[in-house]
């Protein structure tokens, strides 16, 4: 089996199938899709028998953009979390100038205050508002309780050891983020738009320590316990 995805993928579609097969498939219309990602007209007739006799598709479009993109469980609930880094016990802080844009991002001692608190809220749908099923895209927006600013990767960033900062919100996917459930309650919070990890640099375990992004490497470093407050 062999994964065949186009060069100008947005819109269009990624087949898992036999290699010899993949082109043929793949070259037909697969752009007629509807509202709710079913295939519709010519498409209908051509391309769904072909995917369902001899494939398993695996359609690739804008994120958020196709209801076959259905998260049915959030990994964590809509509200407010303090977040502990199981490395070094300490949490998520806004280190200083907490109201301000481009005010940095570290570890501290839990103190409980409003710069360690950070409220979750999920990115949604626009289309299907009255459908829990199919209005979630699975990213969320993290806010400081303290100035209302989102978490994002400063200059929306690619490259390891960028550094995550609060900002006015804009939307940006280098301010939305994904939380991956690992088990007993504890979690990887990586950025949208690199796919990088959140990360306390070096591993450290004192205060004012920097929190950036960088690679998954399954350390201590980048996983979070969230505790609702």
């Amino acid at each position: 089996m062999a994964l065949h995805v186009e060069a100008d993928f947005k819109g269009f579609a990624a087949q898992v199938g036999p290699r010899g097969e993949l082109r043929s498939i793949a070259e037909k219309d697969t752009r007629e899709i509807d509202g709710l990602g079913n295939i519709v007209g010519e498409s209908r007739t051509k391309l769904g028998p072909a995917l369902k006799n001899r494939t398993v598709s695996i359609r690739l479009f804008p994120l958020g953009s196709d209801a076959a993109q259905v998260i049915r469980n959030l990994p964590v609930e809509e509200g407010t979390y303090i977040l502990t880094n199981i490395g070094s016990d300490k949490v998520l802080d806004v280190l200083g100038k907490e109201s301000e844009n481009g005010a940095n991002v570290g570890q501290y001692t839990r103190h409980g205050g409003p710069n360690q608190q950070w409220t979750f809220t999920p990115v949604r749908r626009d289309y299907a508002p009255g459908n829990p099923a199919y209005n979630v895209t699975g990213e969320y927006r993290i806010a400081s309780k303290a100035s209302g600013k989102a978490l994002e990767v400063a200059g929306q960033a690619l490259q390891d050891t960028a550094n995550i900062q609060q900002w006015e919100s804009n939307d940006g996917s280098h301010q939305r983020w994904w939380v991956t459930p690992i088990g007993n309650g504890i979690f990887v919070i990586s950025n949208v738009r690199s796919g990088k990890a959140m990360d306390v640099t070096g591993a450290s375990k004192g205060n004012s320590a920097n929190v950036q992004q960088y690679t998954f490497n399954d350390t201590v470093a980048q996983k979070w316990r969230m505790e609702r407050v």
